[in-house]
């Protein structure tokens, strides 16, 4: 990529030419940019696809809009006015939508959620998702799921007026959140060699995985690809019971800065309170009730380096019916507290797991 000047642009007969007053960059510009989204537009290009701002032209067929009008559109196409108001857009017509008062207070951005990072075959990983969203929330947060986050196409991310967060699939609400305290009464560590073993206790064995290709903790996922993270007990006190996993994380899963992406510490901390709250401590057992995450909320201390050696802890909390409650953290192999956070997951039928109920 490169900074550049190219000639004002001038809006075609059904385009709006927008003075730019805030441009996201999404994960889908990255992937154009990369060449690896399904629209490759002929190089060179200006990568952009959202935008709002003011309208300072229009195209003879455009009847819906007029100069000073505030609005805000999608799939734009960027280009550098040189004007004191930074860049420009040409959009169609149909790809914008005015702002009043109160669209202007809204941000919205989109999220997709690449199949890489399934939980079940067809739907999103719900720590990752919850990640994803989380990223747009300062401090810690709560993310509640309401649906399947569905795979490989782009969600609205939209910021509320009350501050939360919803995740859209077009009309269809599929998660929120907002911000909250994360504290946990009481921390649990362990070893990287305490947690090495517990893995090898771990109730979910290979061939009995009900979700084989999750990004987490599925056994199918090649080294590198999936994090896979196999929680099993300690066995330290069975009235107290806790189950750790070790995680290196992979070189792929690091941010811009260098350090793993928060997203993946949400990943990391999800299936283990699932793997927690299948525990029945009554009978010192794990029963194999399909789950599903309903609810997260975490709070990020430091994020560790790709190829740190880190240690998850999970521990039960609680049942209320089919509701199943837990708790999360990881450290570093020193002992530094990296994230904490607490789950409830949902007891369902086999078919709602797998997502064809």
């Amino acid at each position: 990529m490169r900074l550049s000047e190219i000639d004002e642009p001038r809006p075609a007969g059904d385009e709006i030419l927008i003075d730019v007053h805030a441009a996201s960059v999404s994960f889908m510009d990255q992937l154009m940019v990369s060449g690896l989204y399904q629209m490759r537009p002929p190089t060179p290009f200006v990568p952009g696809t959202e935008a709002s701002g003011i309208v300072v032209a229009l195209g003879d067929k455009v009847t819906a809009f007029a100069p000073g009008d505030r609005v805000a559109c999608s799939r734009g196409r960027h280009a550098r006015r040189g004007q004191s108001h930074g860049s420009g857009t040409n959009c169609p017509q149909d790809q914008v939508e005015c702002a009043d008062e109160e669209e202007r207070t809204r941000l919205m951005t989109w999220i997709i959620i690449d199949k890489r990072y399934c939980g079940p075959p067809n739907s999103g990983n719900g720590g990752y998702v919850c990640g994803r969203l989380a990223r747009h929330i300062p401090g810690a947060a709560e993310v509640t799921l309401r649906a399947p986050p569905p795979l490989d196409r782009p969600l609205d991310a939209v910021a509320t007026d009350d501050g939360t967060w919803e995740l859209r699939d077009g009309a269809k609400l599929v998660a929120t959140g907002r911000p909250t305290n994360v504290e946990l009464a009481r921390l649990e560590k362990a070893s990287f060699e305490e947690a090495r073993a517990a893995e090898l206790r771990t109730p979910v064995k290979p061939h009995e995985h009900p979700l084989p290709t999750c990004f987490v903790c599925g056994p199918a996922r090649a080294k590198g690809d999936g994090l896979r993270i196999f929680a099993g007990p300690l066995g330290r006190d069975v009235r107290n019971a806790v189950l750790a996993a070790s995680w290196i994380p992979d070189p792929n899963l690091a941010a811009e800065d260098g350090l793993v992406a928060s997203e993946f510490l949400w990943s990391a901390l999800d299936c283990p309170t699932g793997y927690a709250c299948n525990y029945n401590q009554e009978s010192d057992s794990f029963d194999q009730a399909p789950l599903l995450l309903g609810r997260m909320s975490a709070r990020i201390e430091a994020r560790p380096r790709p190829g740190d050696r880190c240690v998850i802890t999970a521990w039960p909390t609680g049942r209320d019916g089919r509701k199943r409650t837990a708790e999360a953290a990881v450290h570093d192999e020193t002992g530094r507290l990296l994230a904490v956070a607490r789950a409830t997951w949902i007891a369902v039928e086999r078919e709602v797991q797998l997502g064809c109920g």
